[in-house]
């Protein structure tokens, strides 16, 4: 079986919703505060990718914290799928078992460490 956070999420909230969603595929609306994260994560996520120079002034706070995560190689909304035994793999293929869209960070160990922006 396919799965993300979301539908796992969805899953544990409403298994009714989840088949809707993710069985049947019907379609649904976002609500007023969803669409308003989906917003203001898409603020941060053009900063970090050089769209905006920086948030605007109610976030400022934040741009301190960007402007550095942008000094290190990171990784803005990165795709990742992986099979069964946690391979790699690409997002339509059809072993796929896990999908997720991370925002990401490189450390200098090599590995990574993952942000994400919640209003």
């Amino acid at each position: 079986m396919k799965w993300s956070l979301s539908a796992l999420g969805a899953f544990e909230k409403c298994p009714l919703q989840y088949r809707f969603r993710y069985i049947d595929k019907l379609p649904s609306e976002r609500g007023t505060a969803a669409n308003r994260g989906v917003e203001k994560h898409k603020m941060f996520e053009d900063v970090m990718k050089g769209v905006l120079p920086e948030l605007p002034s109610e976030y400022s706070y934040y741009n301190a914290m960007l402007k550095d995560l942008k000094s290190q190689e990171n990784y803005a909304e990165h795709k990742i799928s992986l099979k069964k035994d946690w391979t790699p793999c690409p997002w339509e293929d059809p072993e796929v078992w896990f999908r997720g869209i991370l925002d990401l960070k490189v450390l200098g160990d090599g590995s990574a460490s993952v942000y994400d922006w919640k209003t």
